[in-house]
């Protein structure tokens, strides 16, 4: 990953050069948060965790922090994310906040209506940072020079740990083996890392009707195939 200035970036800003998968967690410092800045994110403060006291999995040690992603969730995107009928996804880590009228940014996974972003062990005295679905689990962005930015409040998400754990939620509904998180990091991983998802031109070929060869130069009214 290369950020470099230009003369055509606002103040403060960088172009990216390159392509990069992130993951943070809940003790993501600043220099995470100002990368998330760079390519449009907010990412909570550090501490914060996304909460969900109704989607939360059999595992979780009490702070509703471990929570249940459905597959539903994801992006209706089969190059980014692969097939959505995955099993249920484990994410444990902060929120992550977009600009929707971004038409560059993805939103790759959100969370379900019951979740927010906020320090498990304080009491909620301000709005939080992040609510219900337009709290983002991870997030993408192509950038209008090709470059791709997937952003992840989780490191837990791409775990050994996640890839092989049975998925529960703990207010009732189906077991499942093992959680969709690995198929999902696959995915995320071959499309940001441009192994999916690329057009590639092999040949051009072009020139006047009824001429084999391209001409130096084309005038107005020519025509060309």
């Amino acid at each position: 990953m290369i950020w470099e200035c230009c003369s055509e970036c606002p103040q403060g800003r960088h172009r990216l050069r390159g392509n990069v998968l992130v993951a943070g967690s809940s003790n993501s410092g600043d220099i995470l948060r100002e990368l998330a800045s760079e390519v449009g994110f907010e990412v909570d403060e550090e501490g914060a965790s996304v909460i969900d006291h109704l989607n939360y999995d059999v595992n979780d040690l009490g702070k509703h922090t471990l929570i249940v992603a459905d597959s539903a969730n994801l992006i209706d995107s089969p190059v980014i994310t692969g097939p959505r009928n995955v099993p249920p996804l484990l994410y444990q880590g902060t929120g992550i906040v977009a600009d929707k009228e971004n038409p560059l940014v993805l939103q790759i996974l959100t969370a379900e209506s019951s979740a927010y972003s906020y320090v498990p062990d304080e009491p909620i005295k301000e709005y939080p940072h992040a609510v219900g679905k337009n709290t983002l689990l991870i997030a993408a962005l192509q950038a209008r020079n090709n470059a791709r930015v997937v952003f992840s409040g989780s490191l837990y998400f791409f775990s050994d740990e996640a890839f092989t754990s049975p998925v529960q939620k703990a207010l009732g509904g189906k077991k499942y083996d093992i959680s969709g998180n690995q198929q999902v990091a696959t995915s995320l991983s071959q499309w940001v890392f441009k192994e999916h998802g690329v057009l590639r031109v092999k040949s051009v070929s072009h020139s006047k009707v009824g001429e084999k060869a391209p001409p130096q130069a084309y005038t107005i009214m020519d025509n060309a195939v």
